[in-house]
C-alpha cells in the first residue's frame, strides 16, 4: 500500500463511510442533473420542486435508478427500489488478524 504523509493509509483516521457519502452525493448531483433535459420538455425546471410535486420527484427518482458510475467505494448502480447494489463483506476479528468471513454479491 502506498503511503500517506509518511503514514500507512490504515492509520490516517476517518470513517469508513466516508466514501459511502461521498459517492452518494455525487450519485444525487448526477441524477439531478439527469433530470434538467425531461423536465425541460415538460416546459418544468428544478428549481419548481417542492413535496407535493410528484412529477418532478418522479423524474428524480428515475433519473437516479438509471444512474450508474465509477465511485470511490466502487461500482455505483441501483436497483428498482432505489437501494445500491454492491458487494457485502463481513469480515471477523480473530484475535488480532481481521479475517474474511463472506463476501455476497448482489448481482450472483
Amino acid at each position: 500500500m502506498s503511503k500517506l504523509g509518511g503514514k500507512n493509509p490504515e492509520e490516517t483516521g476517518g470513517f469508513q463511510e466516508a466514501p459511502l457519502a461521498y459517492d452518494a452525493v455525487w450519485a444525487l448531483a448526477l441524477a439531478l442533473n439527469k433530470t434538467v433535459g425531461p423536465l425541460k420538455a415538460k416546459g418544468r425546471r428544478l428549481e419548481d420542486f417542492n413535496y407535493n410535486n410528484q412529477d418532478i420527484t418522479a423524474e428524480i427518482y428515475r433519473a437516479l435508478n438509471t444512474s450508474s458510475f465509477e465511485g470511490v467505494s466502487g461500482h455505483v448502480v441501483f436497483d428498482a427500489q432505489g437501494s445500491r447494489m454492491a458487494w457485502t463483506l463481513i469480515e471477523q476479528l480473530q484475535g488480532t488478524v481481521l479475517s474474511l468471513f463472506l463476501v455476497y454479491n448482489i448481482n450472483k
